[in-house]
Parts: structure tokens; C-alpha cells; sequence
């Protein structure tokens, strides 16, 4: 066989080129029956260093940009995984165990894809896990460390391997950190080192500390920084507050919950003689005190984002600056930035101003204040002219809600479990987080301000960081209005992808047994928010320009912000470089984005513990609940009683052999025809809880 490499690539490389089988190229090359395994190997040496592809036809064909894909590893325990791709639009990938053995949970590939749904990993292009976060397994002579959650009977691929010591013995009941010195290979585990005791599971310091090194949170400021921060405090602002906007005399108020300490915005709401509104948003100019390029500033970008738990918080910025010097204290003169705005009587925005200002809160209200105020008509009353304020705050926020639901803003009524924590820090109760007026309030008067900010900066072409949310994936929706219809509701399916579709969609359930269903579906048919330096619009909010503005405090793209705002109001240089210095805005926006997605997953994790941990001295206990969502394999119950979701694993339905029927959304029992439909009241039994793993179980009673 004459057959080189060369000339396999110029045959399917050519433009007139279809993909072949390998039958049919062996007889496109003329290639005879005893040199038909040479040119397979040939064809293989090909796919291999990816100059070829064999599709999921069998054909063969050159690698084209779509066949490579890059995401996050969700590696299975077994040894195989799936890569979920930073495209949500692209369908998750399949990595088999000869593909996935040397990743590790979290690891960044890309992929090319070599099937339908599964791929081979090119390339590791970032390493998640610098650490692994678990118990102790001894197996004779070998020592292991699992990660949380793992079973332990059995040596998982996920599994890291260091030195036996007999004093490990003693450790098997901790939580321990381990260091990976060696990433794992072909045959061969990953490899550490005990860097670490944290303690026994349970204790709160120890809870707390499992989620710092798992999701690696900076939580330790050095001490430059710790330095910088008391030398910002020694500051004189007397010339500083000459060159501000004043708005001290203006009735400013801040609304935030009962135990917050940084206060980021303050609000305050004019009605004018005229009919229209006038809206004063006013930040805190965290740009005043943390200039570029300092320690604190550095610190500051490397965190991106606070990290808000149940009890505690891992701030961005020193406290002498989140609860001190930037946070808008009552009756405290503060440097900050404001965002003016005019609204007619029927809520539309008429002009804004933007401009540096100091001002001072008149005081600090929760919203649980609020909310009273506008329940409860003697409160109100009691509360003079601040009550006045709050009506004219509610009236607008009405306006501005009306408005937003008009254009298809896309108001996702997720309830949200709130972890009620006695003096001493234990879990009292677990309830449904109330959505007030008073939240909303806020809510409308940071979106207008967010979205007056961005188009300013849009219309005047300046580099600048947008909050953006793509539009979903007309396949994903399919399958999304395929549910509906699944659930009973005829509604066709539109290829617009207009907002104000699905904001309808949403308004059609509410108050149904299907509502909450419905909302996580359409959510997770949605691609992820985002940062980016490029103008998409934001189709959650249907919004043309959006950024954020408000929470320079807790979030470091708030900071960039209103760096870059205050370098258009100076007319500065338009150059980003010269900005930003050394990144780019498109990596800082990218920075940013993934730490808010890694703050995210350990607060949601932290949350579900939190339950488990509440739930687990009432294994035995009946509870009445409702069936919240049906899968193949079991049965989710929320509690009446408490804010708590568990399964009932189908195995667990022993009077029948139960079948998940798609098409009407239920669990049937094939013998005996019972049903289970979403929204059925049914009594349960806490069977048991696992806190590594995070979950509650529950038995059905008849």
C-alpha cells in the first residue's frame, strides 16, 4: 500500500469531498483486502492527532471549529464524566473512563467531539482543584482520602492516594484537606498529601471551614492589605467634598435586611408638582478609596465577589471599608456616586444625570420595616414623615414594575429557603424566604439605575463591562414547551424567542401546583448570566443595555464600573489598556464571572448542608408534604412544616413497580394504576440523612 498521510488529507480535504465510510474510502484508494488494517491504522494515527474525524455515521471527514468544544468536567465517581459546556446552547458531551481518567471534578478541557454525544479531551486548560476536601480511607498498608460524599466501601477514580501512616488510624472520623501533588494518570490515582485537620463534621467552625478549602475562598486578608485599609482611614475628605454633587440635605434612606453591615445603596424619591418622579440612586464610591493597582485592589479582584452564608460572610474588600468607611451608616457624611433619574406617571424614564456626590443617610430602615409600614396603617402612622417617603418609593416602584412586566421581564418566583439561627448560632427553623414589596422596591430602583449607567456608556462607545444574558437555545425551549404541553398547557411553540412570551408563560402558572416546575424548567432552559465587554442585552430582564452598578462593596465588577463611568465623565482616554492597565476587560469580565459562579455553587452547597444538618434528629418523624417534582427515579416532597425538599427514591414504593409517564408528568404504578402528580398532599417518613452527600430521603406512608 502507497498510501501516505499527505495523500488521505488531500482526499478529504477536498471541497467535492462527502464523508466516507471506511469501506468506501478503501475503495476510493483502491486499497487492497491484506492492506486494509495498515490503512485503518492509518485513519486511526489520524484521528488521534485530530487532523481527522470518524463522525457518529461511521464516516470519516477533516475537523471543522464546531467539533471542538470547550467547558467544565462533571466527573462520575466511576470513572467516566460529561463536559458541560461554557455554550450552554451545546448539549452536555460524554466522556468515557479511557477520555476522563485523569481529570478531576471541575477541570476546564476542550474537547473534540467524536460522536454524537461524546468527545475525546484534547486539552486540560485549567485545573479546577488545587485540593480535595474529605475523609480518610485505610485499605491495609494504603491510605486514600475520599471527597465528601463519596462511597466509601469502594476506591473511587476520584480518589487521592498518600503515605500510609499508622496515626492515620486515628483521623478517619475527620474531615481532613489534601494537597494534589500529582494529578492522575493512566492506572493510576491522583496523589497528595494531609495538609490539614479541619475536625469532625457538624461542628460549625468546621462546617464552615469544609466550604473555604473545598471551593478554595480566599478568606485571609495579608497584612499590607490589612495596613493599606487603616491608612485609607487617617484620609482628610474636607477638599474631596468640595468637588461632589452635595445631597446632604436630601432625605436619603437605606433598605436592607436586619442583619446587614455593608450598606452598598441609598435611595430617595421625589414626587414632583408636575406628576413625574424624581430618583435619586446614590453607591458607595468604593473607587474613591481603593485605587488601582493596590494591595486591596488586587485582593479585592482576586475574590471578585463577597460570600454570603448563614451566619457569616467571606467580605471582598477589609471591614474597615465594607462596614466602615464605604458603608452608607446612618447619619454619616459619604463619598459616593449617583445616578439621577426623572419618570413620567406612567414610569417612563425621561432623563438622568450621573455624577459624583457626598451625601448622608437619614436613616437605616430593614424590610421588615418597610413592609409593616405598608400592612399595617397605626405603624405607618407612628412613623411620620418617613412613612410619607415609603409611599412615594412604593408608588414609583409600581410604575416601574408595571413597565418592566410590559416589555416581558422574565420574574422567576423561585422561593428561597431562609435559615433562621438562634443567639448561639444554631438552626431554630427553616422557612420560605418572604418576597416583599419593600424587596422589590430596591430591586426596581437598582435596575433602572443599572440600566440608565449602561446605555450611557453604550451611546457614547466608551470600553466598558456589561452584565448580559444571551438568548437561550430554540432546541432547549423546544423541550421546555414540550413540558408544558406535558403538564397540560396548549401553548404553541414560537421561534421568536420574544421575552414577553414566556414572561406570559410564567404569569399562566403562577399559583398552580406546576408553577414551581415550571420556573426551574424555563430556568435552566436559560443560558447563564454573565459579564462581558460586549453589548448582547440581558433577555431575563428584556433589557437592551444592562450592567451593575450598585454593589461596589460585595461585587468587583460594580468597581471596574465605576472606574471606567468616571473616566467617561472626565473625558479620558478611551483605551482600556491604559485604563485597566495589563488585562483586558474581556478577561477581568471573565475573572468575575467565574468567581460569581464559584461563590454561588459553595453558598448553595453550605445551604443545603445547613438542611441536612436540621433534619437529621428527626430521622424517624412523620411529615406531611407535597410532591414538588417527579424524575424516573423518585419522587421530591417538600415539607409543610418546614422549608426542606427530599426524595422518595422509587425503589422505596414497594406496593408496586412504578413508571415515570413523560407525556402527563406523573409516577404510576403499573399493577394497581396509583398515581403521584405534582402538587399531591402525601404524608412521608424521614428515613434518613447523609451530610456528605447533602441529602434527605424520605419513605412514603399510606
Amino acid at each position: 500500500m502507497n498510501i501516505n498521510e499527505k495523500d488521505i488529507l488531500k482526499k478529504i480535504g477536498d471541497p467535492k469531498y462527502k464523508p466516507k465510510t471506511f469501506d468506501e474510502l478503501c475503495q476510493i484508494f483502491n486499497v487492497e483486502k491484506y492492506h486494509r488494517k495498515r490503512f485503518r491504522r492509518a485513519l486511526k494515527l489520524l484521528q488521534r492527532d485530530q487532523k481527522v474525524i470518524r463522525t457518529h455515521q461511521k464516516t470519516y471527514r477533516l475537523p471543522s471549529k464546531d467539533d471542538f468544544v470547550t467547558g467544565r468536567v462533571d466527573k462520575n465517581p466511576k470513572g467516566f464524566g460529561f463536559l458541560i459546556p461554557d455554550d450552554r446552547a451545546v448539549e452536555d458531551i460524554y466522556l468515557p473512563r479511557s477520555q476522563a481518567y485523569h481529570l478531576l471534578e471541575g477541570d476546564r478541557v476542550r474537547v473534540l467531539r467524536t460522536g454524537r454525544d461524546s468527545g475525546q479531551v484534547i486539552e486540560i486548560l485549567e485545573r479546577a482543584k488545587k485540593q480535595i476536601v474529605g475523609r480518610i480511607v485505610l485499605r491495609g498498608k494504603s491510605a486514600f482520602v475520599a471527597p465528601l460524599g463519596a462511597n466509601l466501601e469502594q476506591i473511587g477514580f476520584d480518589f487521592l492516594e498518600v503515605p500510609f501512616k499508622p496515626s492515620l488510624k486515628e483521623l478517619r472520623k475527620k474531615i481532613v484537606v489534601c494537597e494534589i501533588e500529582h494529578y492522575p494518570e493512566k492506572n493510576r490515582l491522583a496523589q497528595g498529601k494531609i495538609t490539614k485537620v479541619l475536625g469532625v463534621a457538624g461542628d460549625p467552625t468546621v462546617d464552615f471551614q469544609v466550604m473555604i478549602h473545598k471551593y478554595e475562598l480566599p478568606h485571609e486578608f495579608s497584612q499590607g492589605v490589612i495596613h493599606e485599609a487603616d491608612q485609607i482611614q487617617k484620609w482628610s475628605l474636607v477638599d474631596e467634598v468640595q468637588k461632589r454633587v452635595d445631597l446632604r440635605n436630601h432625605p436619603f434612606v437605606t433598605i436592607d435586611g436586619e442583619t446587614a453591615k455593608d450598606f452598598d445603596d441609598a435611595v430617595c424619591v421625589e414626587k414632583m408638582e408636575n406628576g413625574h418622579f424624581k430618583l435619586w440612586v446614590s453607591i458607595a464610591d468604593v473607587s474613591f478609596f481603593v485605587k488601582k493597582h493596590s494591595e486591596i485592589d488586587q485582593e479585592a479582584y482576586h475574590r471578585a465577589t463577597s460570600v454570603y452564608f448563614p451566619g457569616g460572610v467571606i467580605p471582598m474588600l477589609p471591614e474597615v471599608l465594607s462596614n466602615g468607611l464605604c458603608s452608607l451608616r446612618p447619619n454619616e457624611e459619604k463619598m459616593t456616586f449617583t445616578c439621577e433619574m426623572e419618570f413620567d406617571s406612567q414610569g417612563n424614564r425621561l432623563k438622568y444625570k450621573i455624577y459624583e456626590s457626598v451625601m448622608e443617610s437619614k436613616k437605616r430602615l430593614t424590610y421588615t420595616e418597610v413592609q409593616k409600614m405598608l400592612d399595617d396603617p397605626d405603624f405607618a402612622r407612628s412613623q411620620g414623615n418617613i412613612f410619607e417617603h415609603v409611599q412615594t418609593m412604593h408608588a414609583l416602584h409600581k410604575l416601574l414594575r408595571k413597565k418592566k412586566e410590559e416589555r416581558g421581564c422574565l420574574d422567576f418566583d423561585l422561593p428561597e429557603p431562609e435559615i433562621v439561627l438562634n443567639m448561639q448560632g444554631d438552626i431554630e427553623n427553616i422557612v420560605k424566604r418572604p418576597r416583599l414589596d419593600a424587596h422589590m422596591i430596591i430591586e426596581e430602583f437598582m435596575i433602572a439605575a443599572n440600566e440608565a449607567v449602561a446605555e450611557f456608556m453604550f451611546s457614547k462607545e466608551f470600553p466598558f463591562i456589561y452584565r448580559i444574558h444571551e438568548k437561550p437555545d430554540k432546541q432547549k425551549l423546544f423541550i421546555f414547551h414540550e413540558l408544558l404541553h406535558n403538564l397540560g398547557y396548549q401553548i404553541k411553540y414560537q421561534e421568536s424567542l420574544d421575552p414577553l412570551e414566556y414572561s406570559q408563560i410564567l404569569g399562566r402558572v403562577e399559583g398552580s401546583p406546576e408553577e414551581n416546575i415550571v420556573n426551574i424548567a424555563l430556568l435552566r432552559s436559560m443560558k447563564q448570566a454573565r459579564y462581558s465587554d460586549e453589548n448582547v442585552g440581558h433577555f431575563g430582564l428584556a433589557s437592551k443595555c444592562y450592567t451593575h452598578f450598585t454593589s461596589p462593596i460585595r461585587r468587583y465588577p460594580d468597581l471596574i464600573v465605576h472606574r471606567l463611568l468616571k473616566e467617561r465623565l472626565e473625558k479620558n482616554t478611551k483605551d482600556p489598556d491604559k485604563i485597566l492597565a495589563s488585562m483586558t476587560l474581556a478577561e477581568m469580565a471573565d475573572h468575575c464571572s467565574k468567581r460569581e459562579r464559584v461563590a454561588d455553587d459553595a453558598e448553595r452547597e453550605y445551604a443545603k448542608l445547613l438542611r441536612a444538618q436540621f433534619m437529621l434528629d428527626k430521622v424517624g418523624r412523620q411529615f406531611v408534604g407535597y410532591v414538588s417534582g417527579i424524575q424516573e427515579f423518585g419522587l421530591f416532597i417538600e415539607l409543610e412544616q418546614y422549608f426542606v425538599e427530599g426524595l422518595v427514591h422509587v425503589r422505596g414504593l414497594k406496593d408496586d413497580r412504578y413508571v415515570f409517564i413523560q407525556e402527563r408528568y406523573l409516577m404510576r404504578g403499573q399493577r394497581s394504576k396509583r398515581e403521584y402528580h405534582l402538587g399531591q398532599k402525601v404524608t412521608v417518613e424521614l428515613a434518613h440523612v447523609d451530610l456528605d452527600k447533602r441529602q434527605i430521603d424520605f419513605k412514603l406512608i399510606d
